[in-house]
Order: C-alpha cells, then structure tokens, then sequence
C-alpha cells in the first residue's frame, strides 16, 4: 500500500463559495460612487473588526441561537451584508436607500444589497435574519394600494441601522454631530428644490399667458383693450385650461 506524503499535501480553509477564514472578503465600494462620509467608512472598518473578534458584536455572535461560536464563513457574510447596508445608510434617518427632496424614503431591495456586497441572495438572507436578531438593523415592509386595481403591492421593506451600534464602538457623539449636519443640508436642498419648483411652475404660467395673448393679438379680441382688461381677459382664458 502507497504511503501517504504528508508534506504534499495542501491544507485549503476556503469552501465553495470562496470562503477562507484567514483571509476574509469585505464589501468593496464601486469605484464609480462618490466617497461616503467619514462616519460611515469608520463605522464600517469598525463593524469588520467582529470577523476576527466577535466580543465586538455580543448580540449578533449570538444571533444563531448557540452558545458556539458564530461559524467564520457567516461571519463573514454578515460584515460583507452589513457593509454594504452602511454604504448606503442616509445619516440623516439611519435608513438604507435614498431620501428625497419631499422627504419620502426609497428602499433598496436585498437583492441589490447581496449583489453589491458579493452574496448570492440565500447567504445575504441569512446575514440579514443574523442582523435583525441581533438588534443591529430593523427591516419594515410597506405596501401600496393600486388605484386602477384595488389591490396592494409591496415596496421594497426599509431598513434602519441601530443608534446603538455606533454607541458600542463610541461614535454616539460623532453621529450625533453628523446628524445635524446633514439635517441642515437636507433643509438647504428641500428649500431649493422648493424655489426650483415654484420658478418652473411660474415660468409655465409666463408661457400661458404668453400664449393667451399672442392668441387674442392674432384674433384681434384683445385691439384696443386697457392693461385692466388685457389681465381680466387672460384670467378668464386660464380658468378655462
């Protein structure tokens, strides 16, 4: 019988989804994304740290119900999910997804969020449960009512990151700071989209009234009337559209 080389053989602690403990992947940012800011890179490299040492995150270490330790290839699921979650964290609201000049919120669809931190959709499901277990992200799901049908149809659920989780890596007062920031940003860009809006919708009023007239020279209806009559004869004519 052929003996075994011991020193042939190579020792591989990856799996099939290219997991390897000692060498762990984290979410990378697209390159084509403006720079997030400060708080949120530092949190996320804070958040990356539970992989090698998951005392950091007490709750979500325990988040699979065992009193074992979280297995190093879930682990690394949840700091590449949890990533990606923080890229697109508003600090304003803590919510995941894009907040607009009106103040509603859009979601972003956990098939995106796997996509972007290089999941398939089952292991970011399972790195999502671990999340919401653990205290450190919320999940709500809305539903719209469909006028022409009646029926109700589901929105992309909303998730919020936890003010506690900065709160255990002692960022609460650095948040805190960014927070009114960007509350003061976002009520300078809600007050220029609002000027925005109200010179668009002038200008189109300019343009009927333009129009009014032009008609009314063309037709002859407007020869010979008074300033007073010209604005009476435009107010009637915008009652009618």
């Amino acid at each position: 019988m052929q003996k075994l080389d011991k020193k042939a053989l190579v020792f591989n602690h990856g799996n099939r989804c290219g997991h390897d403990k000692n060498a762990p992947q984290k979410f990378k940012a697209p390159e084509n994304h403006a720079l997030r800011p400060k708080l949120v890179r530092e949190i996320s490299k804070r958040v990356n740290t539970y992989f090698h040492n998951p005392k950091a995150l007490p709750s979500l270490n325990a988040a699979n119900g065992s009193r074992r330790q979280q297995r190093s290839e879930r682990r690394e699921s949840c700091i590449k999910l949890m990533g990606a979650i923080l890229h697109y964290t508003d600090v304003l609201t803590l919510r995941v997804g894009i907040l607009q000049a009106d103040g509603k919120f859009l979601g972003i669809k956990l098939e995106t969020l796997a996509d972007r931190a290089g999941l398939n959709i089952r292991r970011a499901e399972r790195a999502s449960r671990d999340l919401v277990a653990s205290g450190i992200l919320s999940v709500s799901q809305k539903a719209v009512k469909d006028n022409a049908t009646g029926e109700f149809k589901g929105r992309a659920a909303i998730r919020a990151v936890s003010k506690k989780l900065f709160t255990v890596f002692a960022m609460d007062s650095w948040l805190t700071h960014e927070r009114r920031r960007a509350s003061e940003k976002f009520r300078e860009y809600q007050e220029k989209a609002s000027k925005a809006k109200a010179a668009k919708a002038a200008l189109a009023m300019d343009a009927m009234r333009n129009e009014i007239l032009a008609r009314g020279k063309r037709t002859g209806e407007t020869d010979g009337m008074s300033f007073k009559q010209l604005q009476l004869y435009i107010a009637k004519r915008l009652l009618k559209t």
